[in-house]
C-alpha cells in the first residue's frame, strides 16, 4: 500500500517541488541541477528508497558539487530512518 502512495507522490514532485525542499535544507540549487536531480528521482525512486543509493549518488556527482552531494546523502538517510516504518 505505502509503495503505490510513494510512487504516485513521486510521480506528482515537480522540479520547483525539488528547489523547495532543497532550499529548505540550506542547499542552493541551479535550475539545472534541480531538474537533474528531479529526473534522477523520477527514474531511480526505487533504488534510491529501497536499494543501494550509492550508485545514483555516484552518478549525480558529475554534475552535482560533493557538498551538496553529501547534504543529500545525510538527508537520504535521515529521512529514511525517520519513516523506516512505512518503507
Amino acid at each position: 500500500m505505502f509503495k503505490n502512495m510513494i510512487a504516485e507522490y513521486i510521480n506528482k514532485i515537480s522540479i520547483t517541488d525539488v528547489i523547495k525542499f532543497a532550499n529548505s535544507n540550506d542547499i542552493a540549487l541551479s535550475e539545472n541541477e534541480a531538474t537533474i536531480i528531479h529526473n534522477c528521482i523520477q527514474n531511480n525512486y526505487n533504488t534510491i528508497i529501497y536499494g543501494n543509493s550509492d550508485m545514483i549518488f555516484d552518478s549525480l556527482s558529475k554534475d552535482i558539487s560533493p557538498d551538496k552531494i553529501n547534504k543529500m546523502k545525510y538527508l537520504l538517510n535521515f529521512y529514511k530512518n525517520k519513516y523506516r516504518f512505512y518503507l
